[in-house]
C-alpha cells in the first residue's frame, strides 16, 4: 500500500511516499498556506501540492493507481487552505484526532479524496469568547500531528510534560496521561524574519541564522527583555553592532534571548510549571540550546529534553500513528 503524506505550513509544504510503513521518497516546496492569503485564492496551493505529487510519481516510477490514499496535516484545514476545517476542542487524544479525520473529495486538481488531519484548539469552561477572555483562546494546526509523533518516540512524556515546537508560529502543548489538554501560541520565526529582513536591525543580524549559539549572551538577552521590554530590547541589537566589537553570532545570540525569552516569559505565566516534571522541545541543537539556556536562567530547573529531527522527521511518525488507529 502506496501513501503521500503533506505536512503543509504557512510558507512550506514537505510531502513524504510511504510504502506501508517505510518510506520510500521526500520532498519540500517553497509552497503555503501564504500564497492563497496573498493571492486571494487556493489555486496556488492546490496546483503546488498536485506538482508536488506528480514529482513524487515521477522519482519513482509510480502511477496514480498504485497510490491508495493521500493525507495531509498543517495550514491545508485552514480558512486560506484547502477545506476550513474546525478545530478539534482539547483534551484531544490519538483516538480522537483520528475520529476527527475528514475525507474530501478535492474536484479540480487532484480528482481524489484527500484525508485531512483537522487542528487543535482550546476552549473557554464558561461560555463564548469575548473581549475579556479571548487571549485565553489558542490553536495550531500540524503541531499536533508531529506531537503524537514525538510521544510514540518518547513515552515518557505521555504523563506529563510541556512540549514547544518552534517555528513560524512557535507553538506550546501541555500533555497529560498522552493527551493534548492545552496549548499555549506565539509568534516567533515570522517575526525573526520581519525583523531580520526588513526593519533597521537588517543590517546588524544576517540573514542566514548563524549555526553557534552563545548561551551567554541568550541569557543577556532574556535580562534585557525583561529590564527594558521588547522595543527597547530589540534596539539595543542595533546598539550592540554600532557600539561594540560584536561578532554576528553574539548578536544573533542575543536577539534570540529576546525573541524567544518572551516565549519562555509566557510559559511560565501561562503554565504551573512548577507542577510539571519535564520540559521538552523538538527543533534543531540551536533551538534546543536556546531554551535550555532560557529555562535555566528563569531558575526553572526541570528535567530538560531535546528532541531533534531525524532521517523520519515527527511530522510523518505522527501520521503513521494516526493513520494506523481505527476510528
Amino acid at each position: 500500500m502506496n501513501r503521500i503524506y503533506y505536512d503543509s505550513g504557512t510558507t512550506n509544504t514537505r510531502a513524504y511516499l510511504f510504502e506501508g510503513t517505510h518510506m520510500i521518497h521526500r520532498l519540500s516546496r517553497q509552497v503555503g498556506s501564504r500564497d492563497c492569503a496573498l493571492s486571494g485564492s487556493n489555486a496556488c496551493l492546490l496546483q503546488g501540492l498536485k506538482n508536488m505529487y506528480e514529482s513524487l510519481l515521477r522519482d519513482t516510477g509510480l502511477d496514480e493507481s498504485q497510490i491508495s490514499q493521500i493525507w495531509m496535516s498543517g495550514m491545508v484545514s485552514s480558512a486560506t487552505g484547502i477545506l476550513e476545517i474546525p478545530h478539534l476542542s482539547v483534551p484531544v487524544d490519538l483516538h480522537k484526532i483520528r475520529s476527527g479525520v475528514v475525507g474530501y473529495y478535492e474536484p479540480y486538481y487532484f480528482h481524489r479524496n484527500l484525508n485531512i488531519i483537522p487542528g487543535v484548539k482550546t476552549d473557554l469552561p464558561d461560555g463564548p469568547v469575548s473581549y475579556e477572555t479571548f487571549t485565553k483562546i489558542n490553536n495550531m494546526r500540524g503541531e499536533e500531528t508531529e506531537i503524537f509523533g514525538i510521544l510514540a518516540e518518547y513515552p515518557g512524556l505521555m504523563e506529563n510534560s510541556v512540549l514547544i515546537l518552534p517555528g513560524s508560529h512557535t507553538q506550546i502543548a501541555i500533555v497529560q496521561n498522552g493527551a493534548i489538554v492545552n496549548i499555549l501560541s506565539t509568534v516567533t520565526g515570522e517575526l525573526y524574519n520581519a525583523i531580520a529582513n526588513h526593519t533597521i536591525l537588517s543590517s546588524s543580524l544576517t540573514s542566514q541564522k548563524p549555526a553557534h549559539i552563545i548561551p551567554e549572551m541568550v541569557s543577556k538577552g532574556l535580562r534585557a527583555l525583561k529590564e527594558y521590554g521588547f522595543n527597547r530590547a530589540l534596539y539595543t541589537v542595533r546598539t550592540m553592532d554600532l557600539f561594540l566589537p560584536s561578532s554576528p553570532e553574539e548578536r544573533h545570540s542575543y536577539f534570540e534571548g529576546i525573541l524567544n525569552g518572551g516565549v519562555v516569559t509566557a510559559i511560565c505565566s501561562y503554565i504551573d510549571t512548577a507542577s510539571l516534571p519535564r520540559i521538552a522541545v523538538y527543533g534543531s541543537v540551536s533551538n534546543i540550546l536556546v531554551f535550555e539556556t532560557l529555562f535555566h536562567e528563569q531558575n526553572r530547573d526541570l528535567p530538560f529534553t531535546g528532541i531533534e529531527a531525524d532521517e523520519l522527521p515527527y511530522s510523518a511518525r505522527g501520521f503513521l500513528c494516526i493513520s494506523s488507529q481505527s476510528a
